[in-house]
């Protein structure tokens, strides 16, 4: 009988690989992968300020002690203004940005960084804002 159910249950697995019983798409939270939609950035502002978390030596370390993934609800808020600016609704626009600097700001009054830190990053953001968001 042991030997008959093994069978089976190879049997099984060779079926469910042949048809694609397992989808070999992997799904992951936030904070593993920071930002999901990363292919659907609205502008290339947000593309240069994503770059720059990600890969300033001075930036991209900020974050990690904050477990609410802010780097990728940054994103998504200047993602969503870059949007809101494409439609011609800068007051929406202006609002996502605000949010973004908040959500920084929260972070510092909870303790995950630093003033200093939260100065850096607002400060890089604000370079890369389009004069009408800054």
């Amino acid at each position: 009988m042991d030997r008959t159910v093994k069978l089976i249950a190879i049997a099984m697995a060779l079926t469910a690989l042949m048809w694609g019983g397992w989808s070999s798409m992997g799904y992951t939270a936030d904070w593993i992968s920071p930002v999901p939609e990363e292919a659907n950035l609205q502008s290339d502002w947000v593309a240069t300020i994503n770059n720059e978390l990600s890969t300033n030596e001075d930036l991209r370390w900020i974050f990690t002690n904050d477990p609410r993934a802010p780097q990728s609800k940054i994103i998504r808020y200047l993602n969503r203004a870059a949007a809101a600016m494409k439609a011609g609704n800068s007051d929406l626009a202006k609002s996502y940005v605000d949010r973004a600097f908040e959500l920084i700001e929260q972070g510092v009054d909870l303790g995950y960084y630093s003033e200093s830190d939260k100065v850096a990053v607002e400060q890089m953001i604000k370079k890369h804002l389009p004069q009408a968001l800054v």
